[in-house]
């Protein structure tokens, strides 16, 4: 569509009709002896699991789990870290046709897993056995409840910890390993599974009010992954990094089922909490991987140590994921990796579009690329109409890879899936002429100021220029006149004294005095409020701002 913000990117034919049960037993024929999963503790402590090890002690827990009552169709919340036993777990609960939900605890007392278990009328809740607290918290709650069903609708509490399986609130009360499981739990019948059955919910950020559940079937959890690996060159005999959460879109096991590669994994706080640069390093050099997740982060933490390249030689692919890209990404490309591959998705949707070159400058800031095999992208208006290239609107996509509910909350998908079957992601770009799609935000990003709509991204790209700025995010505050006004947030680089009015002389310099975009007010800080993705929560950082301005 010549001059219309609109793209298309035939199938590349990778599609496989099947089921997680049966790619784990292909891989567990094909390469049985091969390490599938390598993980990490906090103390450095190294663990492993074959492929054929791997499909046998799933099947073994789904049997476990499918003996406690466990029956197709039914969510089962896991509140676990990354382990090779919530491997075993997750999978075997898809074996047995359960579909998991992921979270992690935040309150003392655990009433935030337990509003998630309600809200999913989940009867089986897993978590680690290693959380004490957390588990006699749950415990107590779950079992000695009179508070009504509403908590007494959870029938089995199973923790895991190393090889051993404790079903704490069953009238059985079962305790045994995995090994005893696959012999006491043989005649155990599953069920049929269906490649269009749900296989699992993954829990987004609640950002736009209460979290919702997307659900993905089988095919769609991991075929678009086909077309990632192909596009960094993954194969069976690769070794790829990544730390993200299993429970995440982008770090959930989707490459090993795609590819039968090597997945190496750490503990998640590792990373996110910083000051552990060398040990990532370590870690790749001594697994000798080939392709690495790095999340904004980690970006920042490696350019800042290009002492640490040397443990990156064996780096073909650098994948970056998750958030508007910066210059600084392309600093990677010949210190850490030989490709550096920019990957665009969401957890509805999966990945949708990516962008690599050989050329460090051509990683422009935002670029997202062109859309993948199977997807269609185009950029609509506020009446859904396609917009002209050049032009900024929202982005929207359409695959067959995307997901297929939100659970229980058929409006909320009406409001995302059009009747022509496309997404309306809430993202915000524009097309250039090259066909490369530049992120400019989310759309609920966006400022009024005086009427006008204007992306952060417009104002934090001139802060490019800005030597003594290590890292700027724009972000609205009240105006009494222009209902709101910009206030950047900066973080100086170490080793300099930037003040306050060196900003303000950037701005200055930078801007005309009536400049509508020209930031109001600067605020120094030393590091940005992040979300558990590791991004920077803008919301949080905005609350902040109001109230050191004193504008609350």
């Amino acid at each position: 569509m010549n001059g219309l913000s609109y793209s298309r990117c035939s199938s590349d034919g990778s599609f496989d009709y099947t089921t997680v049960k049966d790619i784990l037993e292909k891989w567990s024929t094909v390469q049985p002896e091969k390490e599938a999963f390598v993980g990490y503790d906090v103390d450095g402590n190294r663990t492993s699991i074959t492929s054929r090890r791997l499909y046998e002690t799933s099947v073994a827990f789904s049997k476990f789990v499918t003996k406690s009552g466990l029956t197709k169709g039914k969510c089962v919340v896991f509140c676990t870290k990354n382990s090779i036993q919530m491997l075993q777990a997750m999978f075997g609960v898809q074996i047995a046709g359960g579909i998991p939900i992921f979270t992690s605890c935040s309150m003392v007392d655990g009433s935030d897993v337990i509003d998630l278990v309600v809200d999913s009328n989940s009867t089986l809740l897993v978590i680690d056995e290693a959380d004490g607290l957390l588990s006699s918290c749950l415990y107590d709650k779950i079992v000695n409840s009179t508070s009504g069903n509403n908590i007494k609708q959870v029938k089995n509490l199973i923790t895991i910890e190393n090889s051993v399986m404790k079903n704490t609130s069953a009238e059985t009360g079962d305790t045994l390993t995995i090994d005893l499981a696959l012999t006491l739990y043989s005649g155990i019948k599953l069920p049929e599974l269906f490649p269009e059955d749900i296989s699992v919910y993954f829990n987004t950020s609640g950002s736009t009010g209460k979290p919702k559940l997307v659900g993905h079937t089988h095919i769609s959890w991991h075929n678009s992954t086909h077309t990632i690996c192909n596009l960094m060159d993954v194969k069976s005999r690769s070794r790829y990094f990544c730390d993200r959460p299993f429970g995440w879109s982008v770090g959930s096991p989707r490459i090993y089922l795609a590819s039968g590669a090597t997945r190496v994994f750490a503990d998640t706080d590792l990373f996110l909490k910083g000051g552990n640069t060398d040990r990532l390093a370590d870690i790749v050099r001594r697994e000798r991987c080939s392709h690495v997740y790095m999340p904004g982060y980690l970006v920042a933490d490696m350019v800042a140590r290009p002492d640490l390249a040397p443990n990156f030689t064996t780096v073909h692919s650098i994948k970056c994921a998750g958030e508007r890209i910066s210059v600084r990404h392309r600093e990677l490309l010949g210190l850490f990796c030989r490709k550096l591959v920019i990957w665009y998705g969401s957890t509805e949707v999966a990945g949708v579009a990516a962008f690599s070159s050989p050329q460090p400058e051509l990683y422009l800031p935002g670029i997202i690329g062109t859309p993948l095999p199977g997807f269609e992208i185009k950029l609509v208006d506020g009446g859904g109409n396609v917009i002209h290239q050049g032009q900024t609107g929202e982005l929207c996509v359409r695959s067959v890879h995307r997901f297929v509910e939100y659970r229980c909350m058929p409006e909320k998908f009406s409001q995302a899936v059009d009747p022509a079957n496309w997404c309306h992601t809430g993202d915000m770009c524009h097309m250039n002429a090259d066909g490369n799609f530049i992120m400019e935000g989310r759309k609920s990003d966006v400022m009024s100021i005086g009427t006008v709509k204007v992306f952060p991204y417009e104002i934090e790209k001139v802060f490019l220029a800005c030597t003594g700025a290590a890292e700027v995010a724009v972000v609205p505050v009240p105006d009494i006149r222009l209902y709101e006004c910009a206030c950047a947030c900066v973080i100086p680089k170490q080793g300099t004294n930037m003040t306050v009015n060196d900003v303000f002389e950037f701005c200055d310099g930078a801007w005309k005095p009536d400049a509508i975009m020209k930031p109001r007010h600067v605020i120094l800080f030393n590091q940005f409020p992040n979300n558990d993705s590791g991004k920077t929560d803008r919301k949080l950082l905005a609350q902040e701002a109001r109230k050191q301005l004193g504008l609350e």
